[in-house]
């Protein structure tokens, strides 16, 4: 069975009916199967930094071809949140879809992946045939209450325009004690990731100016109504051998430096690898919160009037 692209506007919910996941759509609007790439418009919204803008659908062989889902980020993600057969899973900013993929098929688990470009979906759609897609941004997440047992996003947060409203938004859509996990970069691992830092060392202030501070984050989770917020380091060390991703500029803040900054770094580590592999570590902060198993939300008790 082939994975379905949706383009979804207003309201989904999952349910599991005898052994067949039913997958039920919409309730304003109907959303259609994605079929021609072409006959669709594209309504991706570029993101700008310091009027450098990142087209993401231009970007989506490279990240395809060069980006893969982090081992120790999956691990704390599926432990933390402890995923299962049953468990009801959103990956928000899925790209092509590497850590809703991963998930389903350690897990077993029901997981929607959603990105607001059509070519990363796309891509996703080529390679996960058991994740449901569907176009959608950060600010209209257009999902059911208590639809999922956790909704989780990685390397996504610093492109949301609003992150306080995205969290008041994203807490509805929860079970009661599900959870939440913001992926992200902190400060400090931004100045000291590698090859990154040594070889393009433009890329630490550009980070630095568009990555959230991890306390915001953490103090907007906590006024959105989320509890339990707490932090989780990981960390991955490994070994560069190939300048191809760096050649393909497939990570987003190599398009936040000069051109000729971004040349001399490739040159630079093309140079290095001849005399052996390069020392890359990769660390992430996840950012855990909590939905209330009692928490009653404005909307839910106007509903019930």
């Amino acid at each position: 069975m082939g994975t379905s692209l949706w383009l979804c506007s207003v309201g989904a919910d999952i349910a599991a009916n005898a052994n067949m996941l039913q997958w039920r759509w919409a309730t304003r609007k109907t959303c259609r199967p994605y079929v021609d790439v072409a006959a669709w418009p594209d309504t991706t919204e570029g993101h700008t930094v310091s009027g450098h803008p990142i087209d993401y659908d231009a970007l989506d062989e490279a990240y395809a071809r060069h980006r893969g889902a982090n081992p120790r980020v999956l691990r704390a993600l599926i432990d933390g949140a402890s995923v299962g057969a049953t468990s009801r899973v959103l990956d928000i900013g899925c790209g092509t879809a590497n850590y809703a993929r991963a998930t389903a098929a350690m897990t077993g688990s029901r997981v929607v992946g959603m990105d607001p470009s059509i070519g990363m979906l796309t891509q996703a759609a080529a390679h996960a045939a058991e994740v449901r897609l569907c176009q959608g941004s950060a600010g209209g997440l257009p999902f059911r209450r208590c639809s999922f047992d956790l909704a989780f996003s990685v390397d996504v947060i610093h492109h949301v325009p609003d992150t306080g409203s995205y969290y008041r938004e994203l807490l509805p859509l929860l079970g009661p004690g599900s959870r939440a996990c913001t992926v992200t970069d902190s400060d400090e691992i931004i100045r000291t990731r590698e090859p990154l830092a040594t070889y393009f060392p433009g890329t630490v202030e550009a980070d630095l100016r568009r990555y959230p501070l991890v306390s915001r984050l953490q103090e907007e989770m906590a006024a959105a109504g989320f509890a339990d917020i707490a932090l989780e380091t990981v960390e991955l060390a490994y070994e560069v051998t190939d300048p191809g991703p760096y050649r393909a500029k497939a990570f987003s803040c190599l398009h936040l430096i000069s051109e000729a900054a971004w040349r001399e770094g490739v040159d630079r580590m093309a140079a290095d690898l001849t005399l052996g592999p390069i020392r890359g570590v990769s660390r992430y902060v996840l950012i855990w919160g909590r939905k209330a198993a009692t928490v009653r939300h404005a909307a839910q008790s106007a509903d019930s009037r």
